[in-house]
């Protein structure tokens, strides 16, 4: 009876068509229909025959699942592979590499600072400093050359490219691509080659220029070391294993280059050097006589050493009739020997950079034009203010280090 009753719902057209042996070509269509027939038949909650429920299925199903080969299957799985590298190399270059923009900007700014020393060697020119600073002494030492060159030129150099390579790193990583090996096996050389040369600086400052304090050497130090914990810390394990060889042996080269240029400027700081006051040769004239007669009248006092070239050129713009009568104090007439401190006057004012003015009770640290040590003498300025207009003060153990050279 259920039978009979499942075959009362049947279309007519599945009983007719059933009842004819299909042809060959007409096969595949006739199993589909009897599967939607034996779909039709079959009572509620009883599923269909196996065969049936896979006939029961649309043509356009049946297509897909066709189309479904093991060649198919490949092409998706590559597919999905390459979307999800592409993926993580976005990530990486957004997130979890190193901040290439960052760096770009660190560099920019030390190509600056290295640009402004290099002009200020070129020119001969005194550079800014902080109080009791030993800037331009360092510049005007034998360390502040190689082979002939202003090191600081080296520096911007470097800097320049470290900047370009980063900016080209930060525009690729924004693009989602990794980048050229070789692009960042230069950047790593580059920064490798700045950090090298910051960290023998600050070992030739300690050491042959006697503790000498250099503003623009720290800050310099500063970037270029800030430059290579940016990469070192910010590059994955990989890449990072790739620059190592670049980093390094640009590293061993920068050192090599630097002890080859400096082969002769260790012994440039004399342990043992004898008084010698050197002799001033310029003519006064009448407005130098006039300002020395002012400044001792006012209780002014310069104080200098003998082998500090900033204070023989403030002597010279003096020339030698001024100076005969000039309020100088020596800081070491007994001649320079390490570990000996300067006169007791020195000492007490305290003298950091030489030369020193004190007029009307206000320290002034370098050398001072006639209009500044007018305007001192007026009480128009302040304490530190001829540091600030002089530009740098030679510090003893910097000046000392330059003198074997320089005056």
């Amino acid at each position: 009876m259920l039978a009979q009753s499942a075959r009362l719902v049947l279309p007519t057209s599945c009983v007719a068509r059933h009842a004819l042996p299909p042809r060959a070509a007409d096969r595949p269509r006739a199993r589909a229909r009897r599967g939607r027939c034996a779909a039709a038949a079959a009572p509620d909650g009883e599923a269909p025959k196996q065969a049936g429920a896979t006939a029961v299925l649309p043509e356009e199903r049946q297509r897909e699942r066709s189309a479904a080969t093991p060649e198919h299957h490949a092409a998706a799985a590559e597919a999905s592979t390459s979307g999800s590298t592409s993926s993580g190399t976005s990530s990486s270059g957004s997130g979890g590499g190193p901040p290439y923009t960052l760096m770009a900007a660190l560099a920019a700014a030390g190509a600056a600072e290295t640009a402004y020393l290099t002009a200020a060697k070129l020119a001969a020119a005194s550079v800014a400093c902080t109080a009791g600073g030993s800037c331009g002494s360092v510049l005007g030492s034998a360390y502040g050359s190689l082979f002939g060159a202003p090191l600081p030129a080296f520096g911007a150099a470097a800097y320049a490219a470290v900047a370009g390579l980063s900016a080209l790193a930060a525009r690729e990583a924004a693009a989602g691509r990794e980048g050229a090996p070789g692009a960042r096996a230069a950047l790593a050389a580059g920064v490798a080659a700045l950090a090298t040369t910051s960290a023998v600086l600050m070992y030739v400052l300690q050491t042959a220029l006697g503790g000498a304090s250099c503003a623009w050497c720290y800050a310099s130090a500063a970037l270029s070391f800030s430059l290579a914990a940016s990469l070192v810390f910010g590059l994955p394990a990989r890449q990072l294993a790739e620059a190592a060889a670049p980093g390094l042996g640009a590293a061993a080269a920068t050192a090599a280059v630097l002890a080859a240029g400096w082969g002769g400027a260790a012994p440039a700081a004399p342990l043992d050097l004898p008084y010698v006051r050197p002799e001033v040769t310029a003519e006064s004239s009448p407005r130098a006589l006039e300002l020395a007669k002012k400044l001792r009248d006012g209780g002014a006092r310069m104080y200098g050493a003998f082998w500090c070239s900033h204070c023989f050129e403030q002597e010279q713009a003096f020339g030698r009739e001024a100076m005969a009568a000039f309020p100088y104090e020596e800081c070491f007439p007994n001649g320079l020997r390490r570990g000996v401190a300067a006169a007791a006057a020195c000492e007490a004012v305290p003298v950091k950079a030489f030369p020193t003015w004190v007029i009307g009770g206000r320290v002034y640290e370098g050398e001072l034009t006639f209009d500044q040590l007018e305007e001192a003498l007026a009480g128009g300025g302040g304490e530190g203010g001829g540091q600030a207009a002089a530009g740098a003060g030679a510090g003893a153990g910097a000046a000392a280090a330059a003198a074997g050279a320089g005056s």
